[in-house]
């Protein structure tokens, strides 16, 4: 630690700013759900506008506004007058990386806040919170009592994915397979990203029937349909068989290790005898630093469920239980590793 007054300010400082992430993360959200990015994505347009525009009161937009740009999210070029920057524009609905479905998510729904208000029992048991204040799974809960906050998870999730999917594309050589299939695989965005760079390969998308509607009514998948198959089920009873390659991408992570041996061991029986399981994630090693934002979600899951981010040793541990042999670590061009498993 460092005595020099000036440093010591700067640290002060940037620990402030930590602390009042929570309004940013509001502002961010507030952002979103009166889509400012997408009414100035043609040019500069005055607060007048924007209020009328939004049907918010112009006083108090101005407040939200000139908050948002000193974080640097819009930019005031004159009085009053605000235009798109780097990180608003990441906000617009209409770009294919979109992050505005993940900007409500975790700004503004129950199931993200409400744990936090028990944060400090999850520490003390080691058990997360969620199940106890909802009555329920964060999966029943989205089932059962909250459908719409279960679609707006799927959509910011395939939202936030699409960021690194072309890198995990790319870090792993699919060319070999014939069929994969995604299991849990959302809306389809990554099975796309991987069919869409090797015209050969043939697809099945699967999820809970739920989501396999949601993905129907999607246009993630258009222009491969004929190559495509959507298939619903239960990856704790049974994954489709056949193929050459099973991709688990941030599926495991949610679970506990017998919920994780489980679907690792449906896997195992569905795949051909020279298949390939895949799990895709962000790996945690112990002493070892990572974007923050991993270590971040890794602690927001210890609030909602019994799963967590792992290291590649538990991962190789799941592995072996499952009939399964690590084969191959691979890093992407993102915060995603492809752990490559096959047949003992």
């Amino acid at each position: 630690m460092t005595s020099n007054t000036t440093d010591l300010e700067s640290v002060f400082t940037s620990v402030v700013d930590d602390l009042v992430g929570l309004i940013k993360s509001q502002a961010i959200r507030l952002a979103a759900q009166l889509q400012l990015a997408d009414l100035v994505k043609d040019g500069p347009k005055s607060l007048t506008e924007l209020a009328e525009e939004t049907g918010t009161n112009k006083a108090a937009l101005y407040r939200l506004l000139y908050a948002l740009a000193n974080c640097g999210y819009f930019e005031e070029v004159e009085p009053e007058i605000f235009a798109q920057s780097e990180r608003s524009y990441a906000l617009r609905t209409d770009i294919p990386r979109s992050l505005h479905g993940f900007a409500i998510m975790h700004g503004g729904e129950e199931w993200q806040w409400e744990p936090w208000r028990n944060a400090l029992q999850s520490i003390q048991t080691g058990k997360p919170v969620f199940p106890e204040m909802f009555g329920k799974d964060l999966w029943h809960y989205f089932k059962d009592d909250n459908p719409e906050a279960g679609k707006r998870f799927q959509k910011a999730m395939s939202s936030q994915s699409r960021q690194y999917e072309l890198a995990i594309a790319r870090g792993y050589d699919f060319s070999a397979a014939r069929t994969i299939i995604d299991v849990g695989g959302g809306q389809g965005s990554l099975l796309a990203t991987i069919l869409q760079t090797y015209p050969a390969i043939r697809g099945t998308l699967f999820d809970r029937e739920s989501v396999i509607a949601m993905a129907r009514q999607s246009n993630l998948v258009d222009g491969l349909q004929d190559r495509v198959t959507l298939v619903s089920g239960n990856f704790f009873e049974a994954v489709p068989s056949g193929a050459d390659i099973y991709i688990l991408k941030q599926i495991i992570h949610d679970w506990e290790d017998p919920e994780s041996l489980q679907i690792l061991s449906n896997c195992r029986k569905a795949m051909k005898a020279d298949g390939r399981v895949l799990v895709i994630d962000e790996i945690i090693t112990p002493g070892k630093k990572v974007p923050p934002v991993i270590a971040l979600i890794d602690l927001q899951l210890q609030l909602l469920m019994r799963g967590r981010k792992r290291s590649e040793a538990e991962h190789r541990s799941l592995f072996e239980a499952a009939g399964l042999r690590l084969t191959h670590v691979w890093p992407t061009d993102s915060t995603y590793t492809i752990l490559e498993a096959m047949a003992l």
